[in-house]
């Protein structure tokens, strides 16, 4: 699968590298070009700027803190491209998808500190189930991106429509502040999830 990434901070960077390994194909978006270039070298990828790297992806995986609207890109909605919304619970609006109303978003990633993604090679994610929260309102795209948290070890929930993604992005941003603090209990989370799913 052909995967833009945009970003090439902690989380974009990581993520390329474990994604590559699948098999799939990159191409990293960035202001800074250099850094775009060390991500590319990392994961084995093309490299550019933000719209080369929208126009290149079948899934585009937005990993920001800031900066442009993921939507924005008018090629995104146009090919019915999947956007990966991996922002936090403080920076996504629901309403922003009506910027490219052919995108297939899906909220995803959000929950998932950089230290799993960093450790998922000496740390088998599948050994330990680790719960993997999104949400969307095209099942074709919730599968595509549920497939790949799996092949990185995740086990996905899916909580349900794009109008739970500020609920399940809160919930999410619960469970990364206690994964640095303290074990936080799969089965607890996965509950937690299935009430969202259910409400």
């Amino acid at each position: 699968m052909k995967l833009g990434i945009i970003g090439t901070g902690g989380v974009g960077r990581a993520l390329g590298v474990l994604l590559s390994r699948q098999g799939h194909e990159l191409y990293f978006g960035a202001r800074d070009l250099d850094a775009a270039r060390e991500a590319a070298a990392a994961a084995g990828g093309r490299f550019g700027n933000f719209e080369a790297a929208a126009r290149f992806g079948e899934v585009l995986v937005y990993t920001l803190r800031s900066g442009p609207d993921p939507y924005a890109e008018p090629s995104a909605g146009a090919r019915g491209t999947i956007v990966v919304d991996c922002r936090g619970a403080g920076a996504f609006d629901p309403k922003a998808p009506r910027g490219a109303p052919g995108a297939r978003v899906v909220r995803a990633f959000f929950d998932v500190p950089q230290e799993a993604l960093d450790l998922a090679d000496a740390v088998p994610l599948c050994e330990y189930g680790a719960p993997f929260l999104l949400c969307g309102d095209d099942a074709g795209a919730k599968a595509a991106v549920a497939s790949l948290a799996e092949q990185l070890g995740f086990a996905p929930v899916d909580c349900g429509p794009l109008d739970h993604a500020r609920i399940a992005s809160a919930l999410g941003g619960a469970i990364y502040a206690l994964a640095r603090r303290a074990p936080v209990s799969l089965a607890a989370e996965r509950a937690a999830a299935g009430w969202l799913a259910a409400a």
